[in-house]
């Protein structure tokens, strides 16, 4: 990658390293390391916050931890946010690609429908998938366990006005 002083180079095989030509850049401390490593794993390509929050922190992640996890990261190298359009706006099959959060507490359902069956409960800061949409109801995936218990790779449906788009983060 090149950058406006040189050549950046990013290296992990061994200890993580970041040179600025040829200049090794200190990284700070252990944690900012961790995020900085997993959005390499996925270089050049938009990392959603669960997996990222997922990779850095594991089943045990902050309450707070998008917002954690954008501090640690913006000293070392710098990163661009990007949002999509708000879920009210998209079509099916133009999901966001970063996934959604709830805005406040709602409820997982076996089908598109307010009568139909609660499978349990979603959290702000819990992040879904948006698998499929019909009217104003997205089935949609957890990708990690949910703050309720709900476990990941469980499906189910919830109102679109219900969530807002994660924020995807990625290398500039």
């Amino acid at each position: 990658m090149k950058g406006k002083r040189g050549m950046v180079e990013f290296r992990i095989l061994s200890t993580l390293e970041v040179r600025v030509g040829g200049r090794l850049v200190p990284l700070g401390h252990t944690r900012q390391q961790c995020v900085l490593a997993a959005l390499l794993i996925d270089a050049n390509r938009p990392v959603s916050a669960d997996r990222l929050l997922y990779r850095v922190w594991g089943d045990r992640a902050p309450r707070r931890a998008f917002a954690a996890g954008a501090a640690l990261l913006l000293p070392v190298v710098g990163a661009t946010a990007a949002t999509a359009a708000t879920p009210s706006a998209s079509m099916a099959g133009d999901f966001n690609s970063c996934g959604y959060e709830p805005t406040t507490t709602i409820r997982l359902r076996s089908g598109p429908g307010g009568k139909c069956s609660a499978i349990g409960q979603l959290h702000r800061g819990d992040s879904v998938t948006a698998l499929q949409a019909k009217g104003v109801w997205y089935k949609v995936s957890l990708g990690v366990p949910s703050a309720s218990g709900l476990k990941a790779g469980r499906t189910g449906w919830v109102t679109k006005t219900g969530l807002r788009p994660n924020a995807c983060m990625q290398l500039d």
